[in-house]
């Protein structure tokens, strides 16, 4: 199981903070948008800026930068999926519900962990 607190410190840590690897991985969202994004036409790259998904959809904007760490820092990929197991967990205790947690959903069960099993969970929430 994720230790929520674990993943947030190593968020804030690697991704939002002075570290030199968030900066490279910010440089290569536009590779998200013009590589992956269009695989499943989920995301406009005019309305979905990081400003904007970072704004509006926590759960969005960190699933975002995990998928694009994936492709492009593979050593970010780790702390970014737990984060959004701990954004997404929250989520559904909660009920929240919002265009971006089901973007977010959508996104996830497409490039998910290797051996992942949670992939139509995710989908079956993002329906609901």
């Amino acid at each position: 199981m994720i230790d929520a607190g674990l993943a947030k410190r190593l968020f804030d840590q690697y991704v939002e903070g002075p570290f030199p690897l968030f900066g490279l991985l910010l440089t290569r969202l536009d590779r998200f948008f013009q590589g992956l994004g269009p695989y499943i036409a989920l995301l406009d790259p005019m309305l979905h800026t990081i400003d904007f998904c970072r704004k509006t959809s926590e759960t969005l904007y960190t699933t975002i930068l995990a998928v694009t760490a994936q492709a492009y820092e593979p050593n970010l990929y780790d702390i970014l999926v737990d984060r959004v197991e701990v954004l997404l967990g929250r989520a559904f205790i909660l009920g929240t519900s919002s265009i971006g947690l089901c973007q977010s959903l959508s996104i996830m069960s497409v490039w998910k962990r290797p051996h992942e099993d949670k992939a139509w969970l995710w989908v079956g929430h993002a329906i609901r």
